[in-house]
């Protein structure tokens, strides 16, 4: 049901959004008169997890990975996690070695299996070693 208030919130948020909207396109007008855009390759890897399809097979493939990706030779690379299955210092220290061999600047994203959550672990009861178990 309209009322004075819905109305007037309405039109503040309409409001806004045409000053946002003015905003943006003035910032990427000017951006875009400034430099022109250079088109850009890049790599995604998703979930190498380390440690669950089998300890040597996980390394392995994902140093066959790293070869296959400096072969393309793209702009960055991005590999979002899970990184490892389980966060051990063994496990993350032999991910950042074969990581390492990539040619080009990388980002990472961690996954569940990367990160320990403190709160529902204390919440469950569990040890970190158990709140990671699948």
């Amino acid at each position: 049901m309209l009322n004075k208030h819905n109305i007037r919130q309405a039109l503040l948020t309409a409001v806004l959004a045409c000053v946002m909207a003015a905003a943006l396109s003035s910032c990427v007008s000017s951006r875009a008169a400034a430099s022109k855009p250079r088109p850009f390759t890049f790599v995604q890897i998703c979930d190498p997890q380390l440690g669950m399809g089998g300890y040597e097979h996980d390394i392995n493939t994902f140093k066959q990975a790293v070869r296959q990706v400096n072969a393309l030779k793209p702009d960055f690379v991005i590999i979002c996690g899970d990184l490892v299955a389980r966060p051990t210092e063994e496990s993350v220290n032999d991910f950042n070695k074969i990581k390492a061999g990539l040619e080009v600047t990388c980002y990472c994203v961690p996954g569940n299996h990367d990160l320990f959550n403190a709160y529902l672990a204390k919440r469950e009861g569990v040890t970190p070693q158990e709140s990671l178990k699948n």
